[in-house]
């Protein structure tokens, strides 16, 4: 979408009185509509912080973008608009610097998505979303084989890129935060389980 057709309706659905915002939220459950709608809602995010802000505390968009990740709603083209929907929680998270309503119980359905899609652009979006959700506190469970694997095929399958990252990150930057996330966590674990050793250890030759 050119950049001055996304102010000019951004601008529209920032307006306290706006008709267009409730009637493009209530379209994200559409199954031929929602990829558009998401994607003219993205493109006007980028733009728009007031808009961020806005969908942040609106049940009925949140909730909808949340049934989208966990395949609740059925739609033409779900691994494209769930990957729209991936990055549009990822820029709402990135710009209010906090987890709207509902978000800190995703963290299960996007590491199942991150683990178990073959979809390259689909994966990146999923780490990207991870790697916010982990920023704010959000934990989630992934077992060192399953997200190494992921990574792997990430990095190593030709992607189609279909979406500009939020907020002007590259296509893998999602990707390399959430490892190195998951990396910190495997150096904690391991510090605390050295740490067990020793104490067992003393405990043992005190014995």
């Amino acid at each position: 979408m050119f950049p001055q057709v996304s102010w000019h309706l951004a601008n529209q659905l920032t307006e306290d009185s706006s008709q267009l915002r409730p009637s493009l939220i209530s379209g994200l459950r559409h199954p031929i509509l929602c990829l558009h709608l998401l994607k003219v809602l993205y493109s006007c995010c980028h733009i728009s912080e007031r808009l961020c802000h806005i969908l942040g505390k609106e049940p009925l968009a949140l909730e909808s973008l949340l049934m989208l990740v966990q395949g609740k709603v059925k739609v033409a083209d779900w691994e494209e608009s769930t990957e729209v929907a991936l990055y549009l929680l990822s820029l709402l998270v990135f710009r209010l610097q906090d987890l709207p309503s509902g978000m800190e119980t995703l963290g299960s359905e996007v590491a199942t998505l991150f683990t178990h899609s073959h979809v390259v652009s689909l994966v990146s979006a999923a780490a990207c979303l991870l790697g916010q959700l982990g920023q704010q506190g959000v934990s989630f469970d992934l077992q060192p084989r399953e997200w190494i694997t992921a990574a792997a095929h990430a990095l190593s399958v030709p992607a189609e890129v279909r979406l500009t990252p939020p907020d002007s990150c590259g296509f893998y930057d999602g990707l390399l935060i959430l490892l190195l996330q998951l990396l910190t966590q495997v150096q904690v674990y391991l510090r605390m389980d050295e740490k067990k050793r020793e104490k067992l250890g003393i405990l043992g030759a005190i014995g």
